[in-house]
């Protein structure tokens, strides 16, 4: 009985030693740049314009991961990011976003795991790329859902939200 209870012990504090911890969010403003806001390594933002871009590859960037949907730009950021030396990942969030799926979660988790340099989540306002983070917070990465939520929030979901909810299973459902 008390090898049991040992064990049981053990593997709490194994646990929460491997706990995933979020660097307090900061405002991140830049010339052009709507909406932003830095944690650790991530700045989630607004759309930036191409001269923004310059901006992150100047500070060290190595990563520009765009949540917006097919056709919401009417120019090649995807092109744009390469000519400036950084790699350019989508994960598309069409607008109006429906539902965050168990694909954008693997796409944005791949695309975070792979990077060594800062990176750059972004969609049009930062609430859709924000949103998805959050659910990788909780899903991939252990962080509880308040605690997710509130980062989130800090990070710029507003409306999305609902879906966030829905996602981890908050939502109220309605008869």
């Amino acid at each position: 009985m008390i090898r049991k209870l040992v064990s049981f012990l053990s593997i709490i504090v194994v646990m929460q030693g491997c706990s995933y911890t979020v660097p307090e969010p900061k405002p991140y403003q830049l010339e052009g740049l709507g909406r932003g806001a830095i944690a650790g390594n991530l700045v989630i933002a607004s759309q930036p314009s191409p001269e923004g871009l310059k901006h992150f590859t100047e500070q060290g960037f190595g990563r520009v991961i765009s949540a917006r949907g097919e056709g919401e730009i009417d120019w090649d950021e995807a092109g744009q990011v390469k000519a400036l030396g950084m790699e350019y990942v989508e994960v598309p969030m069409g607008k109006p976003l429906v539902a965050i799926s168990d694909e954008q979660v693997e796409l944005l988790d791949q695309a975070l795991k792979s990077s060594t340099k800062p990176i750059l989540l972004h969609c049009g306002s930062s609430n859709r790329a924000a949103g998805l983070w959050t659910v990788w917070l909780v899903e991939r990465k252990g962080v509880a859902i308040p605690e997710a939520l509130r980062l989130g929030r800090l990070m710029g979901m507003t409306s999305t939200r609902v879906l966030v909810d829905e996602r981890l299973g908050l939502a109220i459902k309605k008869n």
